[in-house]
């Protein structure tokens, strides 16, 4: 994946690599900012919390 901004990331905390990583989503939030994804998304984050078998991503 090429990203435009130049200062923009990928934060996958179990350091497997970007494109299984993002196929094995199950729950996105799409947000402007970071502190509105607590509130907006809680539902998906809750439900993928120490869950194996499910993947939160939030896209900003």
């Amino acid at each position: 994946m090429k990203l435009v901004n130049d200062d923009a990331e990928i934060y996958i905390p179990d350091k497997l690599d970007v494109k299984p990583a993002l196929t094995r989503t199950t729950h996105l939030a799409i947000g402007a900012h970071q502190g509105n994804l607590e509130i907006m998304a809680i539902d998906g984050i809750l439900q993928c919390f120490q869950n194996p078998q499910k993947w939160f991503r939030a896209w900003l």
